[in-house]
């Protein structure tokens, strides 16, 4: 139940801070977002074909996640802030997930169209890593790392909100 000392009461509440909240949010959205196509990739698997979905959502899902568990990882080892870390935690699960629905997708590709689309896919994300890797100094790297992450953030959003059929 609820503590009977006012000073409990008091030391629970400040537990819910602006920025424990908005840490909570974020792991929230980063969560629903990462499990959107779970239903799409569990359908593909099925029926053992990729049907009418291009592969951008699933690669987005797992680069986006990437790309901020490294500005998060990146950015704690430059200052040594733990603060950082939230990004870590909060989007490993994107790493895994993404990487899932990838490999799946991959595994049952059958159109030489769809084909070509997943190795576009694998060139532009590589391409992302190899652009925020040759940062001339440390504070250019992580402002890259940051303006990738956002980026993909934009599209991942895009693309949960838009129809995934191309």
């Amino acid at each position: 139940g609820l503590p009977e000392n006012p000073g409990e009461m008091h030391q629970w509440l400040r537990l819910l801070s602006f920025s424990f909240l908005l840490k909570a949010a974020a792991i929230m959205s980063s969560v629903v977002l990462t499990l959107s196509p779970l239903r799409i990739i569990l359908k593909i698997q099925d029926k053992k074909d990729t049907l009418t979905y291009a592969p951008y959502c699933f690669f987005c899902v797992a680069v986006c996640g990437l790309q901020w568990c490294a500005y998060g990882t990146f950015a704690f080892l430059v200052t040594a802030n733990y603060g950082f870390l939230i990004l870590v935690y909060s989007n490993v699960l994107g790493v895994v997930m993404g990487t899932y629905y990838i490999y799946t997708y991959w595994c049952n590709m059958t159109e030489d169209f769809r084909k070509k689309q997943f190795k576009d896919c694998c060139y532009a994300a590589a391409a992302i890593y190899i652009a925020s890797s040759m940062a001339p100094s440390r504070s250019m790297a992580t402002f890259g790392a940051r303006t990738g992450s956002v980026g993909l953030s934009i599209l991942l959003y895009g693309w949960t909100f838009a129809p995934m059929v191309l």
